[in-house]
C-alpha cells in the first residue's frame, strides 16, 4: 500500500469512528427491530448463528446476536474487520481451509465457527459502521437468492441504526423548540386548508388621522374564516407566511380576492350614482 492510501485509509477510519459515536448507539439498549433482521437472516441462510454488530477501534460490539454468547470481541480477531473494508457481501464457505483464519480463535477455540457471510451496513458511500452476518459450525455456501436477500436485510438494519440517530437528535431538542415544532405544523396545514377551501378573506376597516379624526383611507387585514363563521388573525399561520411558496400562493389568492372585491364596490358604486342622478330610470330597468 503506498503512502497516499494509508493516509486516506486513516483518514476515512477517523470519520468512520467519529459517526460512529454521533449515532448513540452504544449506550441503547436491546433493539427488536435489529433482532428480528438476525432471525430472519439466519433463517435465510440456514445458519445457527446471526450477528449486527459495530465495530469501534479496538472492539467489535454485538448489537443484536443470536446463538451466541458474549456482549463483544477483539476487533482483531473478527472476521468483520475484513468484512468492513469493502462494500460487498465477504464470505467464507470453510475457515479450516482459509489461511486468513485457520488459527483464528473464533474457529479453533468453544464457538468452532467454519462458515461466515457478512454484509458491510454502510450508511453513506464508503462510510462502513458494523455488518450483518450469518455464522455456522459447519463449511457451506449461500445461492444467490440468499445472498440478495442479505443485502437486503443489511440495507433494513442501516435504516434502523439511522433512526437511532434521529431518536438521539430530537432528545437534543428541547421542549419549547419541539412545541414550535409541532405548532408550525399545525399552521401549514390549516393554511393549505385555508387555501384549498378559500377560507382566507380580506376584512377592512378605516385609517384615521390622529389630529383631525378623518378617515384617509383603509387598509385590508388579512382573516381565516372559520366554520363558525368567525375569523382568526395571522398569529395563528404566521408559519404559513414564512414559508415562500406558500407565502407567494395566499399573496395571490389575497391579490385576487382584493381585486374582484374592489371590482364589486365600484360596481355599486355606479349604481349608487346612477339612482340618484335618474332613480326613476334605474327603477325601470331593475
Amino acid at each position: 500500500m503506498h503512502l497516499n492510501q494509508r493516509e486516506s485509509s486513516s483518514l476515512d477510519e477517523v470519520a468512520r469512528l467519529k459517526r460512529l459515536r454521533e449515532l448513540a448507539i452504544f449506550s441503547a439498549g436491546p433493539d427488536p427491530v435489529l433482532d428480528a433482521l438476525v432471525d430472519a437472516a439466519c433463517r435465510a441462510a440456514g445458519t445457527p448463528i446471526g450477528l449486527v454488530t459495530l465495530l469501534d477501534g479496538q472492539r467489535q460490539w454485538f448489537k443484536s446476536k443470536r446463538g451466541i454468547e458474549g456482549e463483544s470481541s477483539s476487533r482483531a480477531d473478527a472476521f468483520c474487520d475484513y468484512t468492513i473494508r469493502s462494500s460487498k457481501l465477504f464470505i467464507v464457505p470453510d475457515a479450516l481451509r482459509d489461511v486468513r483464519f485457520v488459527d483464528n480463535p473464533f474457529v479453533i477455540g468453544s464457538d468452532k465457527i467454519r462458515f461466515y457471510a457478512g454484509v458491510p451496513l454502510e450508511i453513506e458511500p464508503g462510510l462502513r459502521l458494523g455488518l450483518l452476518c450469518v455464522l455456522d459450525r459447519v463449511p457451506r455456501r449461500l445461492g444467490v437468492e440468499v445472498r440478495g436477500l442479505l443485502d437486503r436485510l443489511a440495507r433494513c438494519a442501516v435504516e434502523r441504526l439511522l433512526q437511532f440517530e434521529d431518536r438521539y437528535l430530537l432528545s437534543r431538542i428541547d421542549s419549547g423548540r419541539l412545541d414550535r415544532a409541532y405548532a408550525d405544523k399545525a399552521a401549514l396545514a390549516l393554511a393549505e386548508e385555508g387555501l384549498a377551501n378559500g377560507l382566507f378573506v380580506l376584512h377592512y376597516q378605516p385609517k384615521i388621522t390622529l389630529d383631525t379624526g378623518r378617515r384617509f383611507g383603509f387598509e385590508a387585514l388579512l382573516r381565516l374564516q372559520k366554520a363558525d363563521g368567525s375569523a382568526i388573525g395571522p398569529a395563528v399561520f404566521s408559519a404559513a407566511l414564512d414559508q415562500p411558496m406558500l407565502s407567494r400562493r395566499i399573496g395571490s389568492h389575497v391579490l385576487r380576492c382584493a381585486v374582484a372585491q374592489a371590482s364589486s364596490g365600484l360596481r355599486s358604486c355606479r349604481r349608487s350614482q346612477q339612482i340618484d342622478e335618474d332613480p326613476a330610470g334605474v327603477l325601470a330597468k331593475g
